[in-house]
């Protein structure tokens, strides 16, 4: 109806994203959108219009897939206490505070590890390969220099790490067997063998729901592993740390 009376002269970007913006489903939006360019298609093929006005509109689910989301310092807070007595929270709190992809945290091995210096070593990725029904794990490697990195350890990540290496060596001593070739990853299961990336990504689905349902009056957005690149980005920017820092950093 927001459509209907505007001749098709006058239809333009701004009025079919306005009409866009007013359906409140995105699954709606979507099936709209799809419509409407079909039918500004056929329209510009029989000359009633110049061009299709419609294809640069953009629907909720798009915006909310191109928006880097990061999380506020409460929202952050909140987070961390919610996950404090899970297996995740290890992890999450080296990705907050490093800026570190979830395959690089998984891929961090011992000797990554300077405490003289108190930074992190970025030079490998845990991967979950699936190659004809032979599901293993393998360490993937930088093919240039830039890919590898050095992150200066932040107190928080230190004391994780710390008290992840007596983890470690408790580990040791329980007689589990790690799988051969990942004997000295830093992060690890109850049973001694490398974490599936898979499994910190559908935690944070899980958090997701559970934070939303908790807090309803909080503004968390939609959250995944990356989020936490992008909130260690904005702390950094917040603390004054140069830009081609930051993305050295990352």
């Amino acid at each position: 109806n927001t459509l209907g009376d505007i001749p098709l002269s006058k239809l333009n970007l701004a009025t079919i994203q306005r009409a866009i913006n007013k359906i409140k489903s995105p699954q709606s939006q979507e099936s709209t959108l799809k419509l409407l360019k079909d039918m500004s298609k056929k329209a510009v093929g029989v000359e009633l219009l110049n061009k299709n006005p419609s294809q640069e509109v953009v629907t909720k689910k798009k915006r909310q897939k191109d928006e880097q989301y990061a999380f506020s310092l409460e929202e952050t807070s909140i987070f961390l206490n919610e996950i404090k007595d899970t297996t995740s929270y290890p992890i999450c709190v080296v990705a907050l505070g490093t800026g570190m992809r979830i395959g690089e945290i998984l891929g961090l091995t011992w000797d990554c590890i300077d405490w003289k210096k108190k930074q992190i070593h970025v030079k490998q990725t845990l991967v979950l390969v699936n190659e004809k029904k032979n599901i293993h794990f393998e360490m993937h490697f930088p093919k240039t220099n830039s890919g590898k990195r050095d992150i200066p350890m932040l107190p928080a990540v230190e004391s994780i790490l710390k008290e992840q290496h007596k983890h470690r060596l408790e580990m040791n001593l329980s007689g589990k067997k790690p799988l051969q070739g990942f004997e000295n990853l830093v992060f690890f299961t109850r049973t001694n063998q490398p974490i599936n990336p898979c499994t910190v990504r559908h935690s944070m689905r899980k958090l997701e729901k559970n934070l939303k349902k908790k807090y309803p009056d909080k503004d968390f957005g939609h959250f995944h592993p990356h989020t936490f690149r992008h909130t260690f980005a904005t702390r950094c920017f917040e603390a004054g740390i140069q830009p081609k820092t930051v993305q050295a950093y990352l």
